[in-house]
Order: structure tokens, then C-alpha cells, then sequence
């Protein structure tokens, strides 16, 4: 995008769009269609583990959750956002969260009521806990319409993952901490994209998660936090991973 088409937006609609109204858990299916070579009766068999699976998770993860419906992540990520968002060349005209995803008539209303110099900017996130290794994550998608345009003139993935909540510790606490984080994390990366980064002039691995086989991010380094490293993978999407 680059800071001079940055700077020639002058007040900007922003809305924050959260779908879940809570955490989740889910249980994988154990692949016994996949190695039956598929058909109907291996995909029930399927079908019938994984509600098996689905069900036992659930009663494991009710403890946690309950502790979790405490935590209202949309709320946490959209006050910090407020508080990043003063740190772009432009002024905010309207900020709202909301849970709802605009249909394409509600969107194409929006671009339509931009003036000259205005634009709009969605963030839509999700977010997440993982009961094995109790780390909180979020998955964003920043997107930028400039007035004129029904094309987007920014759009990036941003990803931020926390670090593992000990156990004992206070869980929601914890995650209303991760969860602000997040939101100055991606908002950070998303001014960075904007303003434009240099090509990369080297390419590290960064290990996310030590499962067999471990998940490797390749990316290079963009900037840097206390604890934290900022990180562009390869595909263009940006990271805020532990250091």
C-alpha cells in the first residue's frame, strides 16, 4: 500500500468483527474412512467416533470453559484496538464491534457513503484455547477500502500466538491479558504492512509448536517486543509469536 496512499485517508469507519460468542472445543476425525479407501460405511464409523470423541472432549473442557465465560474476548481486543488505532495517520470517524458479518448489499452500502478522502477498515477475528497446550491464539483478517474503490487496497492475515498458560494459574486473567496483546499485536502489524516492509533480506525458521511433526513457520523478523518477535512468513501473512 505505502505511507503516501496511507496519507491521503483523512477519517476512517472501523469495525471489529468477532463471530463467536464464546470459546469452542472440537474433536478430529480419527481417519478410519481415509483408510478403508472411503465409502458410506467407514464414514459412519467415522461419524459415530467422532460424536463419541466430541462428547468426552466436552465434559474434559467444561471445568475450563466455564472458567473462559468470564473472559469477553470481543470486548478485550476492541478497547485496545481504540487505543492503537491513535497511532495512524488518520483519524477514526466510528468505531464498532459487532458479532455479525455484513451481507454484501450492508458492505457495498458502506463503500458507497465514503467520501473523498475517507476509507474503511474490518478487522475480522477468531480466536481460540487449546486444551493441550493451553495456548491462546487469534487469526485475523484486516482488510482497507479507500473511497472509490470496491477493491481492497490492503488486506493481510495476522497471527498471534500466546504463550502457554501454566496450569494453577488464574485462566482468565490470563487470557484477558493474551487477548489485549493480540489486539496491539495485530493492530502494530497492520500499520507495518500498510506503511510497507522492505523484501526480506534473509528467511529463518521459527518453531511453533513442538508436536510431531513439529509446525515450522518460515518467515523473516519485522520487528520485536519484550518476550515477542514480529515475523513475515513467506506467503505474505504476518506472525506474533513468542521469542
Amino acid at each position: 500500500m505505502g505511507a503516501e496512499n496511507l496519507g491521503r485517508m483523512q477519517t476512517v469507519r472501523v469495525r471489529v468483527l468477532v463471530p463467536q460468542a464464546g470459546f469452542l472445543v472440537s474433536a478430529s476425525a480419527p481417519g478410519v474412512s481415509a483408510a478403508m479407501g472411503g465409502g458410506l460405511i467407514p464414514a459412519m464409523i467415522d461419524a459415530g467416533i467422532q460424536k463419541s470423541r466430541q462428547k468426552d472432549l466436552v465434559a474434559q473442557a467444561a471445568p475450563t470453559l466455564d472458567k473462559l465465560l468470564e473472559v469477553d474476548v470481543r470486548r478485550e481486543f476492541t478497547d485496545v484496538a481504540a487505543r492503537e488505532l491513535q497511532q495512524f495517520p488518520f483519524k477514526v470517524a466510528k468505531l464498532d464491534a459487532t458479532p455479525l458479518v455484513p451481507v454484501a448489499r450492508e458492505h457495498e452500502a458502506t463503500l458507497k457513503e465514503l467520501g473523498t478522502s475517507d476509507g474503511y477498515l474490518a478487522i475480522v477475528m477468531h480466536y481460540d484455547f487449546d486444551m493441550k497446550t493451553r495456548i491462546f491464539s487469534t487469526r485475523s483478517q484486516v482488510n482497507l477500502w479507500q473511497a472509490g474503490a470496491t477493491a481492497r487496497t490492503y488486506f493481510a492475515p495476522i497471527m498471534y500466538r500466546g504463550r502457554p498458560v501454566e496450569p494453577g494459574t488464574d485462566l482468565p486473567a490470563a487470557i484477558r491479558e493474551q487477548a489485549r496483546e493480540s489486539a496491539s499485536h495485530t493492530l502494530k502489524l497492520a500499520l507495518l504492512g500498510m506503511k510497507g516492509m522492505p523484501p526480506p533480506a534473509t528467511s529463518t525458521q521459527f518453531e511453533l509448536s513442538k508436536d510431531s511433526p513439529p509446525l515450522v513457520l518460515q518467515g523473516d523478523v519485522v520487528g520485536k517486543e519484550t518476550g515477542r518477535v514480529f515475523v513475515r512468513h513467506v506467503n505474505g501473512a504476518l506472525f506474533s509469536i513468542p521469542n
